[in-house]
């Protein structure tokens, strides 16, 4: 078993010499010429050298021949080395693992190495897989697609192309894609800071549905009420925009639907929207602890002013 072993190996010694002297360079000096017209490639090799019952690091060692194992092993190496180069990574793993089976701890790392390079190419084929599927989605008006194809460039730190993905998004009425640029522009976030864009993207947003965008534009309209010819207008526009806000989820804007109805003598609104803030705030969140004290202060007691009329 160890003969046939050392003659398989050392016709793959005379394949490896075939090949680094087409590159220039000899790793193996022990040659049978003989041999070598038998040997049509390394591959074919490889693969009868993986067909032959393994043995024993000690019984290659002790078996006779002309070949130096570890010279071959070197050599598997270093061809695998090749291999990877040429981005041909499977054959490289084929030299790696019978490489091992003349020392193990000599081709651990390279194997060790080639399976991590290996994995790292499978997930970019399957990203660039996976963005092709996006680009083909947002070029055909599909809002989610292009959203996250925005994502994967801003992450690349592809600010131009996400850019882009996320204007194609907001023109397809995804909510999320105009709060993201609206706070990179309001942030100075990989891009010149820009206030009338950020605003110019928070209303678009909330044209979208997006709570958080409904009330930071509330927000800047009643800023904006102060200085305004219509006054009123704005106010109830701002008033309307924090209301669907609160409608979606946004705790702290329902609190202050709630204020605003409270002061106009509505109580049962207020008490709604006062539950709408409790139910949505985080339960650690000061905000919970002021509406916890809204509900026993204000709507108790509003609630029996109203159960006395």
């Amino acid at each position: 078993m160890c003969h046939k072993y050392i003659v398989s190996v050392g016709l793959l010694a005379v394949a490896l010499v075939q090949e680094f002297a087409f590159a220039g360079r000899t790793s193996i000096k022990t040659v049978n010429k003989v041999e070598a017209k038998k040997v049509q490639s390394a591959e074919n090799l490889l693969m009868r050298t993986a067909d032959e019952e393994q043995v024993t690091k000690k019984e290659i060692s002790t078996g006779t021949g002309s070949v130096n194992s570890a010279e071959v092993c070197v050599a598997l190496i270093e061809m695998g080395k090749r291999y990877e180069s040429a981005q041909e990574l499977n054959r490289a793993m084929d030299c790696y693992k019978a490489a091992a089976l003349i020392d193990s701890e000599r081709a651990e790392s390279a194997i060790s190495s080639l399976e991590l390079k290996i994995k790292d190419e499978t997930e970019r084929k399957k990203q660039d897989e996976e963005i092709q599927a996006l680009q083909r989605g947002a070029k055909q008006g599909n809002a989610a697609d292009a959203y996250k194809l925005g994502k994967i460039y801003y992450l690349k730190n592809n600010i131009d192309d996400a850019l882009k993905m996320w204007i194609l998004a907001c023109e397809n009425k995804h909510p999320k894609a105009p709060y993201r640029l609206a706070l990179m522009y309001e942030k100075g976030d990989k891009v010149t800071v820009d206030l009338a864009k950020a605003e110019k993207f928070y209303r678009i947003g909330a044209a979208n549905g997006h709570a958080e965008c409904a009330y930071i534009t509330s927000k800047l309209l009643e800023i904006d009420a102060s200085n305004h010819p219509d006054k009123q207008k704005v106010e109830e526009e701002a008033f309307l925009l924090k209301k669907d806000a609160a409608n979606r989820g946004h705790a702290v804007a329902a609190a202050e639907v709630g204020y605003i109805y409270a002061s106009k003598g509505e109580h049962v609104k207020a008490k709604q929207y006062f539950e709408k803030a409790q139910k949505n705030a985080s339960p650690n969140s000061t905000m919970t602890v002021s509406v916890r004290q809204i509900m026993t202060y204000n709507i108790a007691a509003e609630d029996t002013k109203m159960s006395k009329q």
